[in-house]
């Protein structure tokens, strides 16, 4: 905040959708989502050796988080700390009451929404492999 003054309104209303949301249906939501963008887009990133695919997962992630204001306990934390050090009209323990709720739903909407999807998949992709390389194996004898 000492390196742009002129931003401190700016970053004070910003972080204040965050730190002073009470916990609700539409919070929850939020951040089931802000969990679920991250994650999808991390695999997304370690899915490919493609740089500009790397990119592309990495804007779009960044688009969803910032522009749908979802919320993400990491990345709206420091936007709150900004703030908090700007003077805002909230502290830290407004923040902490954000911040629990916000990493529980974060990490339900990264694991429930994308990985144990993926797992589901994954496993029926195994069965297929595996009755492929019986019957593989059934033809070779």
């Amino acid at each position: 905040m000492q390196a742009f003054p002129e931003w401190r309104d700016t970053v004070v209303e910003s972080a204040s959708h965050f730190a002073l949301a009470p916990l609700s249906v539409q919070t929850a939501a939020l951040a089931i989502l802000g969990g679920s963008t991250i994650t999808l887009m991390t695999r997304m990133q370690q899915g490919t050796d493609s740089m500009p695919a790397k990119i592309v997962a990495a804007v779009g992630g960044a688009f969803l988080l910032a522009g749908l204001p979802l919320f993400h306990s990491v990345l709206d934390s420091l936007l709150i700390f900004g703030a908090i050090h700007a003077g805002a009209p909230f502290g830290y323990l407004e923040w902490l009451g954000w911040f629990w709720y916000t990493v529980l739903f974060n990490v339900a909407g990264g694991v429930l929404l994308v990985t144990a999807l993926r797992l589901v998949r994954a496993k029926e992709l195994v069965k297929r492999k595996g009755s492929e390389a019986d019957a593989e194996g059934r033809s070779a004898r």
